[in-house]
């Protein structure tokens, strides 16, 4: 009778463990044909370089670093007002980059996978 009782147990226990495990997995896993990948990468890329940004205005309003516009340096609010528009924008462009570079990688993974025994 034990002996069942500790085979239900550990029996009980490694399902325990491989559904954690399996969803550890899902957590890990992104479509990256998702709205949800699209959102993650701009905000990615516009968080991590707002503080850049935030110090280049800063510096251009106080006359230190010019922002280039067509080869010519500008100051002041103008060129700020400029570099805020630009720089959603190019948050915007580098996650497409990015989605087109995930996707070609994702292609070949798949090939690859297709060619390799398993």
């Amino acid at each position: 009778m034990r002996k069942v009782l500790r085979l239900a147990q550990s029996q009980e226990e490694e399902l325990k463990n491989k559904l954690i495990n399996n969803q550890k997995i899902d957590m890990m896993r992104v479509d990256v044909y998702s709205k949800e990948f699209w959102v993650k990468t701009f905000i990615g890329y516009l968080a991590f370089s707002t503080p850049f940004m935030i110090l280049s205005i800063i510096l251009n309003l106080m006359g230190e670093l010019p922002i280039d516009i067509n080869g010519e340096p500008r100051y002041g609010v103008g060129a700020s007002l400029l570099f805020l528009i630009y720089f959603p924008l190019m948050s915007f462009l580098f996650s497409i980059l990015n989605w087109v570079i995930v996707m070609s990688g994702y292609w070949l993974y798949i090939k690859l996978k297709k060619l390799l025994p398993s």
